[in-house]
């Protein structure tokens, strides 16, 4: 079998720089999203949601009143227990796939997966581990290996006037 037949996306995500020229051309790299005519991939590597949630972690509080013993071995108690809900956040992380083409930013994953247009970002943000998208009030927060790389890309795909 003829080895450059069997090469998945995992070969891909290895073979991707770090960084892009500006003048050299946009890379085209295959993907899992299905494409629209005139759409091509740009970019396609896993990526990590990351959602917070505040939610209950435990729970304090006491109680008060008396316990009084009926028979040997045996006592009612007798009074209230009051407890209140700790809260805290918590990260919830969901593994996928994030693909950038010249229309839209596509995550693909089981769950936190998102599909938005490009015309539609409000804001991008990379961080040392990851990226996070800006979608009208909706953030869309992602850790990934190249989270510069991948603005270089937007970046470039949203300035060019032929793309969009």
């Amino acid at each position: 079998r003829d080895s450059s037949t069997s090469r998945g996306l995992g070969d891909v995500y290895k073979r991707q720089p770090m960084q892009i020229s500006a003048d050299a051309p946009l890379p085209v790299v295959p993907s899992n999203v299905m494409l629209a005519n005139g759409e091509v991939c740009h970019y396609c590597g896993p990526a990590t949601f990351v959602k917070t949630k505040n939610v209950v972690v435990g729970y304090s509080g006491g109680s008060r009143g008396t316990s009084v013993r009926i028979a040997k071995g045996m006592s009612v108690h007798l009074g209230a227990r009051k407890a209140a809900p700790i809260r805290g956040d918590v990260q919830e992380r969901t593994q996928g796939v994030l693909s950038i083409t010249n229309k839209r930013v596509v995550f693909s994953a089981n769950k936190g997966a998102f599909d938005k247009k490009i015309s539609a970002l409000s804001a991008v943000t990379p961080y040392q581990n990851g990226i996070a998208f800006q979608f009208g009030d909706q953030q869309y927060p992602l850790e990934t290996r190249q989270p510069e790389y991948i603005y270089q890309i937007l970046a470039r795909v949203v300035n060019s006037s032929e793309d969009i």
